[in-house]
């Protein structure tokens, strides 16, 4: 009889650099805007810096998220962290509906990979630090419709598709009794 399975894993990404970029320059408009309000400038400009920091306030979680996985028994969900605040659930699936499993040891795998998987939970750049690997599943199930997936940043789920992931080495020894199901002889 197999033991109960509860393991977690919490990883940053980074943030695009046009979401960098459109931050720095709401906050020059913003500064720009304070400094004239002072020389007595009509109050719709006012306005329009309170505006302007508010949308601010609004994008500052989204320079700072983070990737949750989570492996509960044969469950295994991917949520969003936003500021360490805000948790949001992305992705839930039952391993047992796992079809196939590719390890990527190369960047250049990595890359391949990231034009064939229909979700990238990974942190956005290659490193040693994590194993990569690519999932075939059948089935996956949502508690929630997160932001993303009401923005249209996740597709939809299908039927069949396949997921980019990155595991840390305390991760990958529990997740792989489930790859070893696919591949006996390969984990």
């Amino acid at each position: 009889m197999l033991e109960d399975v509860y393991v977690e894993q919490l990883f940053p990404t980074k943030a695009p650099k046009t979401l960098k970029l459109l931050y720095a320059i709401i906050l020059l408009i913003a500064v720009v805007a304070a400094g004239v309000i002072f020389w007595e400038i009509p109050y719709i400009i006012l306005i329009y810096c309170v505006l302007a920091l508010l949308l601010l306030w609004y994008m500052k979680d989204a320079l700072r998220t983070e990737y949750e996985y989570s492996l509960i028994n044969s469950d295994f969900s991917v949520a969003i962290v936003y500021s360490k605040k805000r948790r949001s659930l992305l992705y839930e699936v039952d391993l047992l509906k796992l079809q196939n499993v590719q390890l990527l040891e190369k960047e250049e795998d990595w890359n391949k990979a990231k034009q064939r998987a229909a979700y990238d939970f990974t942190p956005g750049y290659f490193t040693e630090k994590y194993k990569y690997y690519l999932i075939t599943l059948s089935q996956a199930d949502v508690a929630s419709p997160s932001l993303w997936q009401r923005s249209k940043r996740l597709k939809p789920f299908a039927a069949e598709h396949c997921v980019l992931l990155s595991l840390d080495e305390h991760f990958q020894t529990k997740i792989q009794r489930y790859f070893r199901r696919v591949h006996p002889n390969k984990f």
